[in-house]
């Protein structure tokens, strides 16, 4: 059994963007102790995770996104 090039892609990125989900809600327990306030915690996790997302699906060199990725982190903190 063959499969499509098309399905394999979509595959993929639902595994991928399933993955970042749990990335985020692992980062929610991982904050949690360290902040009075949970609206804060998350707020940060949805604007990390939709940087992720951004930077995943927009074509851009590792250098940038890595910078990106980091200066997100920075601004969270």
């Amino acid at each position: 059994m063959m499969v499509s090039d098309a399905f394999f892609n979509y595959f993929m990125n639902t595994v991928i963007e399933i993955y970042c989900i749990i990335t985020s809600v692992l980062f929610i327990y991982w904050l949690r102790p360290f902040v009075k306030n949970m609206k804060s915690v998350y707020y940060a996790v949805v604007f990390e995770w939709i940087t992720d997302c951004i930077l995943r699906h927009v074509d851009v060199q590792n250098g940038i996104r890595l910078t990106i990725s980091i200066f997100s982190l920075f601004l969270l903190a």
